[in-house]
């Protein structure tokens, strides 16, 4: 389905998740959309010659005068959402948080999975970890030159609750 496509195009990558079921998935992925669409800055995508990696090549772009202004409906008829999307593609407008989740096994830091959105994605052990990469200001990013954050790893504790 061409809609499905573009959302996953666009970072979505959760619309095409086999355990969530087809319109489900289909309206959690517009209403993500339509959240992130409504913040002053996203991410674009150069593409090439940007490194091969995803999420670095990633870069801030602000909104202005394309932010979404509509309610948050995830509604697939949507005459403004689904101009927004296509406008998004053809600026390669991008999610701009990113989810990663690196395995330390081995005692080296390797990349298990980028654009992670659901925790069923990754089955890892205890030294998998995840991070984020966020380029819409709102965070505030780490002193850390890679701005990407850990904020949680399997078969561990929050760092809220005692253990």
């Amino acid at each position: 389905m061409p809609l499905r496509d573009d959302l996953f195009e666009l970072g979505f990558t959760f619309v095409d998740h086999p355990g969530l079921g087809t319109d489900f998935a289909l309206e959690m992925a517009i209403r993500e959309f339509q959240r992130y669409a409504r913040l002053d800055t996203v991410a674009r995508d150069p593409g090439t010659p940007a490194p091969a990696v995803y999420w670095t090549r990633l870069v801030p772009q602000p909104t202005g005068a394309n932010r979404y202004t509509g309610d948050i409906t995830g509604d697939s008829t949507d005459p403004a959402t689904l101009t927004l999307i296509q406008f998004w593609k053809s600026n390669q407008w991008r999610c701009p948080v990113v989810v990663l989740a690196f395995s330390s096994k081995g005692g080296t830091r390797h990349l298990v999975k980028q654009n992670v959105w659901l925790r069923d994605e990754i089955k890892g052990g205890k030294e998998t970890r995840f991070w984020v990469r966020d380029l819409s200001g709102i965070y505030v990013p780490p002193q850390d030159p890679a701005h990407i954050q850990l904020i949680g790893q399997i078969g561990r504790a929050s760092c809220r609750e005692r253990v």
